[in-house]
């Protein structure tokens, strides 16, 4: 994905009141936090700086990290956007906790 085109992501992502955000996939299949909008930081608490780049195994305790990739494997795979509900703790490396 080009520049341009992930900065078009985080915009409409921004626009959406529901929490949302962009993942991207290295090329082992990793998955990897790179946008979280103002809806996801204001609910879930961590700003996107403190998650960019990271893996949800990383954010999160193992036991929500291995749903959440499960979520984000089904997502990919599909190809299309995928809508779930999930409890999510603030992350471990947030502010506040």
């Amino acid at each position: 994905m080009t520049t341009e085109a992930l900065r078009q992501a985080y915009d409409f992502v921004d626009l959406l009141a529901l929490t949302s955000f962009v993942l991207s996939c290295d090329k082992d299949g990793t998955i990897r936090f790179e946008h979280l909008n103002t809806a996801y930081s204001r609910i879930v608490g961590p700003p996107t700086e403190s998650v960019r780049g990271k893996t949800p195994h990383e954010c999160f305790p193992a036991r929500v990290a291995d749903t959440l990739t499960k979520n984000y494997e089904t997502c990919r795979a599909s190809g299309r956007p995928y809508d779930y509900t999930a409890p999510i703790p603030k992350p471990e490396n947030s502010h506040g906790r």
